[in-house]
């Protein structure tokens, strides 16, 4: 009697084994969709381009800082922007603000209005050799080979906040989760000091 139970028990485990694997096994293994993961080389205006930068605007629009000038790319080839405008610059820096985008170049700040495909030049004066840009709130902090500077994009007010800074070249900025903005320069890497308006080295 024992060794019936036993059996009758074995065998319905066994059933309730092939009701939960069966189905797994009739169907092959999820596939990425590429095997082979390797990189892909997009053309950008058909001959060889450096790109300074990359930037995902509000839209997903792909925006690429080169070499020659400005380019979008829509998931399959890139697409000039503004090719007498911006011909001859590089563009080293993108951000977006307003269906805008503020370009930062090796002639100074541009101002690219997509929704009418017009590029303009800043009308406020900063300086010319631009390497990085940081938007906060209505300030556009603008980073270059000649110190940094801070735009009030609303007054178009422009301030020198270079004082402090280990060197006049900044090549990045970063605003942390605690709004304190970093610089990095070509020599070391500075904060900025609300209370006294300036920077300070991080040592």
């Amino acid at each position: 009697m024992a060794t019936s139970i036993k059996s009758t028990i074995f065998l319905r485990l066994i059933i309730l084994l092939e009701i939960i694997y069966f189905p797994l096994l009739s169907f092959p293994a999820p596939q990425l969709p590429e095997s082979d993961l390797s990189w892909k080389n997009v053309v950008v205006d058909g001959k060889k381009t450096a790109v300074f930068c990359l930037y995902k605007d509000s839209h997903g629009i792909m925006w690429l800082g080169t070499n020659s000038g400005l380019f979008f790319f829509d998931g399959v080839s890139t697409h000039p922007v503004g090719e007498t405008e911006l011909f001859g610059l590089q563009i080293y820096s993108v951000l977006e603000d307003d269906n805008k985008l503020y370009l930062g170049s090796n002639n100074g700040l541009l101002i690219y209005d997509y929704t009418v495909g017009k590029v303009e030049f800043c009308n406020v004066p900063t300086q010319k050799e631009i390497r990085t840009l940081l938007l906060f709130d209505s300030h556009l902090w603008i980073g270059g080979l000649n110190g940094l500077g801070r735009l009030d994009i609303k007054n178009n007010r422009y301030t020198d906040c270079s004082k402090g800074l280990p060197h006049k070249s900044v090549y990045s900025l970063l605003r942390d989760s605690r709004g304190i903005i970093y610089a990095g320069t070509f020599n070391g890497l500075a904060r900025w000091e609300t209370q006294t308006e300036s920077f300070s080295q991080i040592t």
